[in-house]
Formats: C-alpha cells, sequence, structure tokens
C-alpha cells in the first residue's frame, strides 16, 4: 500500500503544478479565457483511454509488466523537470500562456500514461481481499501530491507569507538558520521544479533496482492454459508433451477471447513476439469498444461527464476572484498551509467511510454538501471585504473561506473515493487497468471539457465602462475598461484620458449561481439513477469477450 501511495503522490505533483498553482500564479497576468486555454494542458488526463490498452499489452515480462512503463515514463518526467525548470520561470514571467500550456501539456501526458500503469498494478499488487483500498490509496497519494505542489508550493514561494510566518518565527529561524526578513521567498518556481526533478530521479530509479514486480495476470493465464489443455486432451483421448504446450495454449486462449491472457502466457513461456502483441493490443481495443457500447456504461457516463458541473465554476475560479479583489496572496497561501493536514486527515477518514459503505450513500451525501459549499463560496468571494490581508482583522471572513474549503475537501474526497471503490467492484480484471483507465477518463472529461467554456462564459459575461466625473457619471464610447477589479483603477485608455472605470457586471458570479442551480436539479436525477446503476449484476458491466477471434 505504501508503495501505491507514493506512485499515485508522485502523478499528484505535476498535476497540482499544472491544475492548482500555475493557474493561481497566472491569474495575475491572463484574462479568463487564457485561463480556460491553459486549462487544455489537462486534456491528456482525459483522454488517456486511446493509449492505455498499449500500455497494458506492450512491455518486458523480465523487467516488469508495469514497472516497464512506469520507470521509463517517471524518468522522462524527471528530466524534463530538471532541464525545463528554467525556460518555465521565464516564460511564466513574460505570461506566455501558449508556451507553457504546450509543456505542462506534456507534463499531464506523462502522468497520465503512468497513471495508467499505476491503475493496473494496483489490481495485482494488492490481496484481493483489500482491493477496495486501491482508490483509498490514489486518494491519499494524490491528495499529498497535489496539495504539496498547490498549497505548500505557494505558501513557500511567497516572500511575505515567509517573512510573516516561517522567517518571524524565531524558532523555525533559527532551526533553518534564515535572516528575520528577506525580499525573497524561500523557494522559486525554478528550484521547486528542479528539486522534484531529481526526487523523481531518486524514486524511480529505487523502484527499478530493489522493486521486483510479479506478473500474476501471466501466472493466472499460463495456468488457465494449461487447464484448459488438459480438458482438450482428455476430451481427445491423447496426452501431449508439456513442452509443446505453450503455443497451443495461446491460441487456444486466444480462439475463446482471452487475447490479453494469451499473450501474458506466451511471455511466461518464452514465446513473447510482437505478432501475440498486436493481436493483444488490437484485442485490447474491441475490448473497450465492446464496454464502451454497454448500456450500463452509457448510464454511468451520464453521471460522470455532469455530476461536477455545479461546482467547478466555484471551485476553479473563487480563489482567482478573491485574488482579483485584491485579497493578499500570503493569506491565502497561510490559509491553504494550515487546511493541508486537515485535509489528509479527512482524505483518509472519507476512504474509509466510503470503502465501507455501498457507494451510492458516501456520494450523494458528498454531492449534496459539495453543491452547498458552492454556492456559499460565490456568496463569500462575492461579500469578501477587497483588500483583505491580516487574519487578525478579516478573522471571521477567513475562517469562512477556511470551513468551506475543508468541507469541500472532505465531500469531494468521499465522493471521488466512493467512485473508486465502485470502479474496483464493476471492472473486469481480464483487461488489467485498461477498465479502470476507460472510467476515470470519462469521469476526468466531465472536468477538462467544459472548463475552457465556463472561464470563456465568464469572460463574455463580465462588462465594465467608462465613466465621466466618477462612477454615476455617463458613458464614455469609444474607451475600453480592463474586466479585472485590480486593473479598473491602473493606467488605461479610460483613466489616462481623466475618467473612471467601472465594473458593471461579474460573469463568475452569474455562471457560477447558474450552475449550482443545474446541480440541484442534476443531483434529484442522480440520486434516482446510481442506486440502479449499483444494483445492476457484474455481467452487465462485463463485455463478450467470446467474441473476439485469433488473427
Amino acid at each position: 500500500m505504501a508503495l501505491l501511495v507514493l506512485l499515485y503522490a508522485m502523478q499528484g505533483i505535476p498535476l497540482g503544478l499544472t491544475m492548482g498553482a500555475m493557474p493561481f500564479l497566472l491569474q495575475a497576468k491572463l484574462s479568463m479565457t487564457q485561463m480556460g486555454v491553459f486549462s487544455m494542458a489537462g486534456y491528456p488526463y482525459s483522454f488517456k483511454l486511446l493509449w492505455s490498452p498499449i500500455v497494458d499489452s506492450v512491455y518486458s515480462a523480465a523487467f516488469g509488466r508495469r514497472k516497464s512503463w512506469i520507470v521509463p515514463v517517471q524518468l522522462a518526467s524527471a528530466a524534463l523537470l530538471i532541464c525545463g525548470a528554467g525556460w518555465i520561470q521565464q516564460q511564466y514571467e513574460a505570461g506566455a500562456v501558449v508556451p507553457l500550456t504546450v509543456l505542462f501539456f506534456f507534463f499531464v501526458l506523462l502522468a497520465a500514461t503512468q497513471d495508467i500503469a499505476v491503475d493496473g498494478w494496483a489490481l495485482t499488487l494488492l490481496p484481493p481481499h483489500h482491493i477496495e483500498y486501491a482508490s483509498t490509496c490514489q486518494t491519499l497519494g494524490m491528495n499529498t501530491g497535489y496539495f504539496t505542489s498547490f498549497t505548500i508550493f505557494l505558501a513557500l514561494s511567497n516572500a511575505e507569507f515567509c517573512n510573516k510566518y516561517i522567517r518571524g518565527n524565531s524558532t523555525l529561524a533559527g532551526l533553518l538558520h534564515l535572516q528575520p526578513s528577506h525580499p525573497e521567498a524561500l523557494v522559486s518556481l525554478k528550484g521547486y521544479i528542479a528539486f522534484w526533478g531529481w526526487a523523481f530521479t531518486a524514486v524511480t530509479l529505487a523502484i527499478a533496482l530493489f522493486k521486483q514486480e510479479e506478473d500474476h495476470l501471466a501466472d493466472s493465464a499460463a495456468a488457465a492454459a494449461d487447464e484448459a489443455d488438459e480438458k482438450q486432451q482428455r476430451k481427445a483421448g491423447s496426452v501431449k508433451s508439456k513442452s509443446s504446450s505453450g503455443s497451443a495454449d495461446a491460441q487456444c486462449l486466444l480462439a475463446n477471447g482471452g487475447a490479453v491472457a494469451a499473450a501474458a502466457a506466451a511471455a511466461a513461456d518464452g514465446g513473447d513476439d510482437w505478432g501475440s502483441r498486436w493481436r493483444e493490443i488490437r484485442a485490447a481495443y474491441v475490448q473497450l469498444w465492446e464496454v464502451v457500447q454497454l448500456p450500463a456504461i452509457w448510464g454511468l457516463s451520464a453521471l460522470l461527464l455532469s455530476y461536477r458541473l455545479g461546482v467547478l465554476p466555484a471551485e476553479s475560479a473563487a480563489s482567482l476572484k478573491l485574488l482579483d479583489k485584491g485579497v493578499a496572496k500570503e493569506a491565502l497561501a497561510a490559509l491553504v498551509l494550515v487546511q493541508f493536514p486537515v485535509e489528509l486527515v479527512s482524505a483518509v477518514v472519507a476512504g474509509r467511510w466510503a470503502s465501507s459503505h455501498s457507494p451510492y450513500q458516501p456520494f450523494m451525501a458528498g454531492y449534496f454538501v459539495r453543491l452547498l459549499m458552492a454556492v456559499l463560496l460565490t456568496a463569500l468571494a462575492r461579500a469578501f471585504p477587497p483588500g483583505a490581508s491580516s487574519f487578525m482583522e478579516h478573522s471571521s471572513w477567513f475562517g469562512a473561506l477556511s470551513a468551506i474549503g475543508l468541507v469541500t475537501s472532505f465531500s469531494s474526497t468521499l465522493m471521488f473515493t466512493a467512485l473508486g471503490s465502485f470502479f474496483n467492484r464493476i471492472s473486469d480484471p481480464v483487461m488489467g487497468g485498461a477498465y479502470l483507465t476507460l472510467l476515470n477518463t470519462i469521469a476526468n472529461m466531465g472536468i477538462i471539457l467544459p472548463k475552457i467554456w465556463l472561464f470563456a462564459a465568464m469572460d463574455a459575461l463580465t462588462a465594465s465602462s467608462c465613466r465621466a466625473g466618477g462612477l454615476d457619471g455617463k458613458v464614455v464610447a469609444g474607451l475600453a475598461c480592463p474586466k479585472k477589479i485590480r486593473e479598473l483603477a491602473g493606467s488605461n485608455a479610460c483613466t489616462d484620458a481623466g475618467h473612471t472605470c467601472q465594473l458593471d457586471s461579474d460573469g463568475f458570479y452569474s455562471v457560477s449561481f447558474a450552475m449550482a442551480a443545474l446541480g440541484l436539479g442534476l443531483g434529484l436525477a442522480f440520486a434516482r439513477l446510481f442506486p440502479r446503476l449499483a444494483r445492476l449484476p457484474l455481467e452487465r458491466w462485463r463485455a463478450k469477450h467470446g467474441s473476439l477471434k485469433a488473427a
């Protein structure tokens, strides 16, 4: 279990940078639409299904089925982190959204590929009676990696936070040999990225050298092949020699649709050739296509693609709106840092609760609580005092923000773990990690695909105007004003002409409240849909592998 948590945490590091820290840092330099463009960097996580059969099928049996992908992918990530650290810092300072989107797209592509392999390894790494803990390991590991790259990094990369809470603490300053005040933060974007590049290298080499992988699939496939061959022999009244059974076993399994198992058996017997691998890959894609056509999958997909719509605007953009209102970045960084250990504990509690109950109850409980928190977060962001920078002066506001954040984290973890337990129960082990990847891919599409359109809608519904003689003056035509609150009083065509910029409408609030109302209607539909899905027998979730034929 510790290895699974570590592997999932290593996925969370680049994901935390891509989906958490970088949007937080870039919001001062980019418009909402540009922020939506950067969100496209997360697309590989939503489309990893396209290459998951290759990851499941092409490997070195001697090195290990999952290690064959995990080791080179993590080393590639390490090289990209180390070599690209300085370049990322330069592009961030320039606000170059397209180059950053392209590079982080490759970061997520590598993390998504690793996720396919780790999901498959989880099915055999844990004993069958502990398989439900795979989703708990994923929750704990991903949260640890994500929040390390989001909350801890944001705190340590902010000079005001470091001076106030670390250098200003005599005990911490003495232990770390820090000066009382310094114009720079403890960690830079370049330094943080390079650090994790070297950490990835060390962990990956340790896994490659010291962790032996047992190929349970190959063992079970070989055993099944032997049993099938013995039955054939008894039926024919003849006995074949053991030495010639390898290729016959593989053909027997392949003819009965066990293409994945056949290739594993061939590898175990030394008959690992590209012909069998190609048949395995082809069979895997056919199996996925059969699964996609199942009515049960269509019903589950409807839920997975839409269940986050009600909360997505608030959870994606509320922190950006607070920063736009002038709320101090160091205050928000301190807030999320305090939340971090509590969120880890809540992840474990939520994971155990979701794993020990029917997935329906914790999922729906988390859904409606999370939806309520999205409404409260939007309302709080609207009412939050502009320029708030001190916990002491605005303790009730920051306390409310912290409480909403903790409840949101707990409820989202509860939902994630409940779905993970449900996925593990209905997944077909014959397909390795490909089935889990299919379900996770559909779920991730529900986050990634709507985000760019929601950000664009926020931008489109935000309107500002140039007023002559103050905020109550007449609109001055032909002079444009920015759409960000913090830029309204800055230098622009309107203010340079002696007029005043006014924000007439803010698209964030209208989009967030509208989607929350939609989420309520969807939740009532999910309350009827999910129980029906949970009661379906396992055969309704399985493709008819017997329809496949040997090439």
